[in-house]
């Protein structure tokens, strides 16, 4: 025997669904913006020597799998990239989970979206450094604005303190900036020319020699032996000295679920007290520690990426 329901209620009981179907698509919604990627914990970052990056890192991510709990990580990958173009795309795409990259690197992923700056790591042992241009004292070249005509010697085009703040600085200076092949061409009259060293040594060296006018340095190498010898440090005199800049970053990517960035963070900031002596981050570019990123950094990285404009700049 069939039973007739009232209009009343079904209108109710309709509504009733149709609220809870609403409030499961808001979840999904919600949880969404907030995944991780099964078992596996990527990390990536740009890198010019993938095998030597490679081995530096990977055991470093390796650590970070050991450690959390209740989230489902299980093991570590490492996919690096060419550029920082590259490592947005793979944050965008989900395919790295975190990645450490300079002060300059960071603001174009955190401005696209993609990533947070999580913690600051002690790179090389220092928390921070400055870039500085430094001139033979005996040149008549007192102020930025008389290197042009001059040659500068740079490390390598990804090097931020050997070559992004310099050259951002000058150019945001006002000055024209002119690559040469080597410090033996004939360098425009008009501009700052400049040429890659590769290598600390051969920047103090060949400033120290004539064959360049100046030389960009961190204040780190600038006091090494090895970088800059005692006797060529005598004959220098510093000509620019950058703010502050933040030694690394480590970039985590936005969408990962929260209980994982919570722990990853305790992780990081807790490293440097494990007693371990195989511990990886020292292996990780001689990292000494980790810590939370804080008003006074993330004003320096503002800092660092508002130069960025000027880089690329014709």
């Amino acid at each position: 025997m069939s039973q007739r329901v009232a209009p009343g209620l079904l209108i109710t009981c309709l509504r009733i669904l149709l609220v809870v179907a609403a409030l499961a698509g808001w979840g999904a919604t919600a949880n969404a913006d907030q995944v991780d990627r099964g078992d596996v914990l990527d990390a990536g970052g740009v890198s010019h020597n993938f095998e030597k990056h490679l081995k530096d890192i990977a055991p470093f991510n390796d650590y970070l799998t050991t450690r959390p709990s209740g989230v489902g990580i299980t093991r570590g990958e490492v996919n690096l990239s060419s550029s920082m173009d590259e490592v947005i795309t793979q944050f965008r795409a989900r395919e790295i989970d975190w990645a450490s990259e300079t002060a300059f690197g960071v603001p174009a992923a955190v401005e696209a979206g993609v990533a947070e700056a999580m913690a600051l790591r002690w790179k090389m042992g220092k928390r921070a450094y400055k870039s500085l241009l430094f001139v033979r004292e005996d040149q008549p070249i007192h102020k930025l604005a008389d290197l042009r005509g001059k040659i500068v010697a740079f490390e390598d085009a990804g090097s931020t303190s050997g070559f992004v703040i310099p050259a951002a600085t000058l150019r945001q200076q006002g000055l024209t900036l002119h690559e040469l092949g080597t410090p033996r061409e004939e360098p425009r009259p008009d501009a700052v020319n400049y040429v890659f060293a590769r290598e600390e040594i051969n920047i103090s060296t060949w400033v120290y020699r004539g064959l360049v006018q100046a030389g960009a340095l961190n204040d780190g190498n600038w006091l090494e032996a090895k970088h800059m010898p005692p006797q060529f440090r005598a004959k220098m005199h510093v000509l620019y000295e950058s703010q502050t800049i933040p030694r690394s970053f480590v970039l985590v990517r936005k969408t990962l679920g929260k209980p994982l960035k919570r722990q990853l963070l305790e992780i990081l900031l807790a490293m440097h007290g494990d007693k371990d002596p195989h511990k990886p981050m020292k292996h990780y570019q001689k990292t000494s520690r980790l810590e939370a990123a804080d008003d006074d950094v993330h004003t320096a990285r503002k800092h660092v990426g508002s130069l960025r404009k000027f880089v690329f700049a014709e």
